[in-house]
């Protein structure tokens, strides 16, 4: 079988999500094995000592004493507080990672979307698809209990959304959408908040290519 016969259209989108999810599942199992800091007892990840610094807060929450915290933003425990409701701490935790390769696998085909749509060229699509799948400094967050995973995920939807909105400015539901990813991608990473010029980027690409005239740039 050649690599052509393997390089299904883009808009295959069953097809783009099984590689994805088997990828980022290898990755993902093998990260898992070469863990060597734990937090908590039962906890398949990996953490750097900052996870108590997220989970602290909730557990002072479900305590009733408060929201208590200083150094985070309330995105990403948040996510832990909706499983901690229904589950132990170190259950709880292991869903978020799970949560967090499940949706950096769909991220990864949605980046390929953005290429073809910015570049207006299919084979955008596959460059950018397989280049973010095999990135293994993106994938060796996604066992970790922390905002880095989730946080280009949200980035990454943002820009699609965004895209979409660019596309045919009558979408509304989108443009919210892309309001509500970038607020939640700078609420769990503040320095993602430069994603402002994310829109000013993408007209100036459009502006460059003359796919976007002057008047309704300036509009």
């Amino acid at each position: 079988m050649s690599w052509p016969s393997l390089l299904r259209p883009a808009h295959n989108w069953p097809y783009w999500l099984v590689i994805a999810l088997v990828v980022k599942g290898l990755f993902f199992s093998w990260f898992l094995t070469h863990t060597y800091y734990h937090d908590i007892d039962g906890f398949w990840g990996q953490s750097n000592g900052d996870m108590v610094t997220y989970i602290a807060p909730i557990e002072s929450l479900l305590a009733h004493q408060g929201f208590k915290t200083d150094v985070r933003m309330p995105a990403y425990p948040a996510l832990y507080l909706a499983f901690r409701l229904v589950f132990s701490m170190p259950v709880a935790c292991n869903l978020v990672i799970v949560f967090q390769v499940l949706l950096s696998a769909v991220s990864v085909y949605v980046l390929g979307l953005c290429a073809r749509r910015l570049f207006q060229n299919e084979m955008a699509f596959y460059w950018a698809y397989f280049i973010y799948l095999f990135s293994t400094f993106v994938s060796v967050f996604d066992g970790y209990f922390l905002t880095e995973s989730l946080a280009a995920s949200a980035s990454i939807f943002f820009l699609y959304t965004w895209l979409r909105f660019e596309e045919n400015p009558a979408r509304w539901v989108a443009l919210l959408a892309a309001g509500a990813l970038m607020t939640w991608s700078v609420f769990l990473k503040p320095a993602h908040l430069p994603l402002l010029g994310v829109p000013v980027a993408i007209w100036a690409l459009r502006w460059l290519r003359g796919k976007l005239p002057v008047k309704q740039l300036v509009r």
